[in-house]
């Protein structure tokens, strides 16, 4: 996967937007500059063209065939042009210097727009004269057609960086010394340190997978300014191709110890939390009034009616703890002497 050449990107000459070009020739053109993708150091300039191409997507209006319209013939016009000094670009693929001193440490750093997202991974070599930073891989995506908040795009560059550093670790016979996630999202790293349980599934499901392949120890803070993940989540001129993209963060040519502390995410306000379900209790107190069985006109008493004192039991739900014999006349206190224990009481405490 990481072999130790010169990584050149291929001409673009060939890839103009003539005149009546379709659809489908588009994605082919594009295709093969991504081809120079297989460990991804020019995602920081296809990421353009990709975005371009989802633009033409959503008008919904061409089939695979169809020939663009002139005004996009002209964005593309733009697009390869801008791309055509890609030649002459170069990437050193051997991604360990003749004069470390030591192991490597592997850095990941995602970021996000609202337009695409992705991460980069970066080897860190000590050597005598100060840290040397090399480009290892990349990974970019556009961002989905449906409308979504740049919080969660946030979370899916997490995402897609802790799968890359664990395709890029895996990768390596040596292993590096250390792994180093880091993220601009403060909310990213508080989503990290929280319980999943907690959260709601779309950030609940995608962290519980971060947190399964990496430590939280693992995972920092670094300013946007610091953060080469921003050149992949915007894209680049092709002129600064060699700077920040290609060299790496500056704060990695620092020592380890000068690196900042992460923020405390205490005091952050985390969204995408569950709602507290409310406990409601289903016990209800029911008084009922003392009532006279005997009419007051006639001195008949009610509970020694079989069909009122059967109705009255099932209303209770004690027809299966008394029983009853109505083949001769008996008082209440008669049915109660039949009633089990339990049915007597809450006889007596009802009647």
């Amino acid at each position: 996967m990481f072999r130790g050449i010169q990584s050149p990107i291929p001409s673009i000459s060939t890839y103009s937007a003539e005149e009546g070009k379709s659809f489908y020739e588009k994605i082919s053109s594009v295709e093969q500059i991504w081809n120079f993708r297989s460990v991804g150091t020019g995602h920081s300039i296809t990421i353009k063209a990709r975005i371009a191409l989802q633009d033409v997507w959503k008008m919904k209006k061409y089939d695979w065939d169809d020939p663009l319209p002139k005004e996009q013939q002209e964005v593309w016009n733009k697009i390869f042009k801008k791309m055509e000094s890609l030649k002459t670009i170069r990437f050193p693929r051997r991604l360990k210097p003749d004069d470390s001193t030591g192991n490597s440490q592997l850095h990941i750093f995602s970021d996000a727009s609202v337009r695409a997202y992705g991460a980069a991974a970066y080897l860190r070599w000590p050597r005598p004269g100060g840290a040397e930073v090399r480009l290892v891989a990349a990974k970019a995506r556009v961002a989905p057609i449906r409308q979504t908040t740049i919080l969660r795009l946030e979370l899916m560059a997490a995402l897609l960086a802790s799968r890359l550093a664990k395709t890029v670790y895996d990768e390596f016979k040596i292993k590096p010394s250390s792994v180093v996630l880091w993220t601009d999202s403060m909310i990213v790293l508080a989503w990290i340190q929280a319980e999943t349980t907690t959260l709601k599934p779309f950030v609940g499901v995608r962290i519980t997978e971060i947190q399964t392949s990496w430590e939280q120890r693992c995972w920092r803070f670094v300013p946007t300014d610091l953060n080469p993940a921003d050149d992949l989540s915007r894209g680049i001129p092709v002129q600064k191709l060699s700077e920040r993209w290609m060299k790496g963060s500056a704060l990695l040519r620092d020592n380890p110890e000068q690196w900042s502390s992460n923020p405390s995410t205490e005091k952050t306000e985390i969204p995408e939390v569950k709602s507290p379900k409310p406990i409601v209790s289903m016990q209800k107190s029911v008084t009922f009034p003392i009532i006279d069985p005997r009419d007051s006109r006639t001195g008949e008493n009610y509970a020694e009616s079989p069909p009122i004192a059967s109705g009255l039991l099932r209303m209770l739900g004690l027809q299966n703890n008394v029983k009853m014999d109505f083949s001769s006349q008996k008082s209440s206190g008669d049915v109660l002497d039949k009633a089990s224990p339990e049915g007597a009481r809450r006889l007596e405490a009802t009647v």
